[in-house]
């Protein structure tokens, strides 16, 4: 079941679209669980047959085993799309989605990784300059205190912000 097919309405935009296909190149394509500051493999087989099991979610789903393909585009899809539909919400970010798809996906990439909460809580200076449709102001507030994480993730999202354009 997908956001649309439970009954939850979208704005009819490429912000989804754009978002999703540069996550799969920025998060880049693990079927196993893992730790994202260290980049391992995370799971719950131990040498102690009393505390060893499966890593597991939902219902009962074995995450050792790791996801195929269709679940791993389909969950990348649907918790953007869930994002989407929180920060749509919003009016600014509403509008945005109309006018201008490319700069909604960045606001879309923050609520995807940080939560819809940690880009409206996290980032209120970024987020208000972009309700006043002013792209510097809310280029310079997406920062984030880690600097390596700054450098990777939250630069080319300025970039995008202030080029308007992919092509960097």
């Amino acid at each position: 079941m997908t956001v649309a097919s439970a009954g939850l309405t979208l704005p009819v935009t490429d912000a989804v679209a754009i978002c999703v296909a540069r996550l799969k190149a920025e998060e880049g394509r693990r079927p196993k669980a893992y730790n994202d500051k260290t980049g391992r493999t995370v799971t719950c087989k131990t040498n102690d047959p009393a505390t060893s099991g499966n890593l597991s979610i939902a219902y009962g789903i074995n995450l050792e085993n790791g996801l195929d393909e269709v679940e791993m585009s389909f969950l990348i899809q649907h918790r953007v799309e869930l994002a989407q539909y929180e920060l749509a919400k919003q009016g600014w970010y509403a509008d945005l989605c109309l006018a201008d798809p490319l700069k909604a996906s960045v606001y879309l990439d923050v609520a995807y990784n940080a939560g819809v909460a940690g880009l409206l809580h996290g980032f209120p200076a970024c987020v208000k300059a972009a309700s006043l449709k002013d792209w510097t102001k809310s280029a310079a507030e997406l920062r984030v205190a880690d600097a390596n994480l700054d450098h990777s993730r939250y630069e080319p999202l300025r970039k995008l912000l202030l080029s308007g354009t992919t092509a960097l």
